[in-house]
């Protein structure tokens, strides 16, 4: 893999900004699927630094040393600390700070505000950076309906700030995740692949062709548009000539022509961004990241080409060294 280097990992392990000694492995577990990251951590118990795994809140970091270089892999709350006395460990488990949204309920609704000003009064009020792409649209109601769309109720749409969040960025065509202390709600990045992957890069190479997706895929998407009193149907088919092509049909309400135009794209590239997945066992490495696009070369095969990294699961302890499992997928179907 372009830039990889030899294996000699580090870890390192922050409670509450305290270095802590002793840990024996860590898992972060990264990936794109609107779900906060998470970690588990085996250490030492040793007296000295027994009572800070007892804190609350625990927050806590993991880093990984690789050539000299220093990279933070995740930072979050620990969710739970399990102590084992006898074999003389601690353990625990926890989620990046997206978890902060995902543990709070929204009782209130925002009604006159952008779907990025409700993002940046979120991330505010958590204390983190808010690294968001500005939008236009205010965040209304339903034409004529008695209920709001973001409030707290029995008939909510959203019922956690993190449920808001993937809503707002779904109906925006963005990605949300915390990196860090940051909030990042934006676009999709680019397809520009940042590492490139050949089978001597890996340990162990899976690939993955979903035959009904590659023979052509047709989203229609039915609604009713209150403002004109019409029905509206609108599709969009990555293989419009294909006899073979599947059709899946979904109806949402309340669509202009445009919004379900809109929303028929969407569903197709998330649906053909299944056709090919890979999935690679490797050294581990501080580069590769959801989000990411990746090349996937050297097989002398049609997999070959760019793929959207989905998640990244990286383990590292003194017994089985520094290693990942990455999987990605074929990048999605765009209109043109």
């Amino acid at each position: 893999m372009s830039g990889s280097h030899s294996r000699q990992p580090l870890p390192a392990v922050f409670l509450n900004g305290t270095y802590v000694e002793g840990v024996i492995e860590a898992e972060i577990e990264s990936s794109s699927f609107f779900a906060a990251d998470r970690f588990r951590i085996r250490a030492a118990l040793n007296g000295a630094g027994a009572a800070i795994w007892s804190s609350v809140p625990l927050l806590t970091e993991v880093q990984i040393g690789l050539a000299g270089q220093w990279a933070s892999l995740i930072t979050g709350n620990a969710d739970t600390v399990s102590i084992d006395p006898i074999r003389g460990e601690v353990h625990t488990n926890g989620r990046d700070l997206a978890a902060m949204f995902v543990d709070t309920q929204i009782d209130e609704s925002f009604e006159n505000q952008t779907s990025s000003e409700i993002a940046t009064l979120l991330a505010s009020r958590r204390g983190l950076t808010a690294a968001v792409t500005p939008t236009q649209t205010l965040v209304g109601r339903y034409y004529q309906s008695g209920r709001t769309r973001t409030a707290l109720t029995q008939h909510a749409r959203a019922t956690t700030q993190w449920d808001l969040l993937c809503w707002l960025a779904q109906l925006e065509g963005f990605d949300v995740w915390v990196a860090g202390q940051t909030l990042n709600f934006a676009p999709v990045p680019d397809a520009v692949p940042a590492v490139t992957v050949t089978p001597q890069d890996c340990i162990s190479l899976r690939m993955h062709h979903a035959l009904d997706i590659a023979a052509g895929i047709t989203v229609v998407v039915k609604s009713w548009d209150a403002v004109s009193q019409t029905v509206v149907i609108q599709s969009s088919s990555s293989n419009p000539t294909s006899s073979l092509s599947t059709t899946r049909t979904v109806v949402r309400p309340n669509l202009s022509s445009s919004d379900a135009q809109s929303l028929a794209n969407q569903l197709l590239g998330q649906m053909s961004g299944h056709e090919r997945s890979i999935a690679i066992e490797m050294p581990g490495d501080a580069v590769m990241f959801p989000r990411m696009a990746m090349q996937l070369a050297g097989t002398n095969t049609d997999f070959d080409g760019v793929y959207s990294i989905c998640a990244v699961d990286r383990r590292i302890s003194f017994q089985h060294g520094f290693t990942q499992t990455v999987e990605a997928r074929s990048m999605p179907w765009t209109a043109s």
